[in-house]
């Protein structure tokens, strides 16, 4: 249970910090197309978010399944969001 508990602070302070860099990276958008793209990565950690919160109570192979899901997600909204970050420079 600790591991899970552990996994779940983990993984909010990761979808924290990514909410927050999308806050500064939308205040410096200058195109439709940038700033699109953006709204989608925010969607994307809304919606790990909400599945983070929602794992906690799945048993065995459904909780390895979800943390799965999530951690492959959220990497890709950090590839992402790099990718953005430097279409701003």
């Amino acid at each position: 249970m600790e591991d899970r508990k552990t996994y779940r602070e983990q993984m909010e302070k990761e979808l924290d910090q990514c909410s927050s860099r999308l806050k500064e990276l939308k205040g410096k958008a200058k195109s439709d197309d940038v700033m699109s793209e953006i709204e989608e990565l925010e969607t994307e950690v809304k919606s790990c978010t909400l599945e983070l919160r929602e794992i906690e109570n799945r048993s065995g192979d459904e909780w390895l399944e979800a943390k799965h899901g999530i951690t492959t997600r959220l990497e890709s909204v950090r590839k992402s969001l790099n990718l953005t970050a430097r279409k701003l420079i």
